[in-house]
């Protein structure tokens, strides 16, 4: 016995008969959809989050640019960038950065150790990043007046196994 399927368009609506005439509606994506309007979209609190988490992203690049390294993903190592010396193409990096949203985020002690035995056994430095708090920058400003820096102070913890 062979079931029968009637499929009728109703405007840009498609409904689908099945054999004991149950209708099932299917309505097709517009074909003007653009990833720009997938982006308008969005849930507002995921993008605030996400701008939140580019921005500070952005920052620390432009710190470590401003200091001298060249700057890759460092997707591969668990890491949101990879540190290099020198160019890219001729060196290795040396080290791998986690950005975190303030100096005073808590981190699990297995996470600690993860961080260290990965960069111990590709022969790195793991470096812990954040924004530099507003009272601590501001003190940094008063005692070097001369020098303006455009890019935000960040603080830096290194992370490395002695001993291997």
């Amino acid at each position: 016995m062979t079931d029968k399927i009637a499929i009728k368009k109703l405007g840009d609506k498609y409904f689908v008969f099945d054999a004991k005439g149950w209708a099932h509606i299917i309505q097709k994506p517009p074909k003007t959809t653009t990833s720009t309007t997938m982006m308008q979209n969005k849930e507002p609190h995921v993008t605030a989050t996400v701008h939140k988490q580019r921005k500070l992203n952005a920052d620390v690049f432009d710190f470590f640019w401003s200091q001298g390294f060249y700057i890759t993903s460092g997707i591969k190592f668990g890491g949101q960038f990879l540190l290099y010396p020198n160019d890219p193409m001729s060196v290795h990096s040396e080290y791998i950065v986690s950005v975190k949203q303030t100096k005073d985020q808590e981190i699990l002690p297995l996470e600690i150790i993860g961080m260290g035995r990965t960069a111990t056994n590709v022969k790195k430095t793991f470096v812990l990043v954040a924004a530099a708090d507003q009272k601590e920058a501001a003190v940094e400003e008063t005692e070097n007046e001369q020098e303006k820096q455009e890019t935000k102070q960040m603080v830096c913890y290194s992370i490395e196994w002695a001993g291997f």
